[in-house]
């Protein structure tokens, strides 16, 4: 697949912390895209799990479908929000001489 090199304004990342007591945690926060690179806005949600089902990939389908719901959710509530508002622009600095 080709990458058209197109995003959004903003976004969803996942990550997976270890957790004590053989436990992980996905954890997703919110983005925005500046002109540069992206900037954390914030933590989103988390959910916990067994790091030995994480790393086998024995979710339960309710499991696969809690992650993805809470996903497209929250890419939704993004992109309304984020287009109801105008783009961010940089400030200026106005320094004198």
């Amino acid at each position: 697949m080709k990458d058209n090199q197109e995003r959004g304004r903003v976004g969803v990342v996942a990550s997976v912390v270890k957790r004590p007591h053989g436990r992980v945690r996905l954890v997703f926060d919110d983005l925005e895209r500046s002109a540069s690179n992206w900037r954390t806005l914030g933590l989103y949600t988390w959910k916990d799990m067994s790091q030995r089902v994480f790393r086998s990939l024995k979710l339960t389908d309710t499991q696969l479908s809690e992650i993805g719901v809470a996903l497209v959710v929250r890419l939704l509530a993004l992109e309304k929000h984020s287009s109801s508002r105008p783009k961010r622009e940089r400030k200026r600095s106005t320094r004198e001489n």
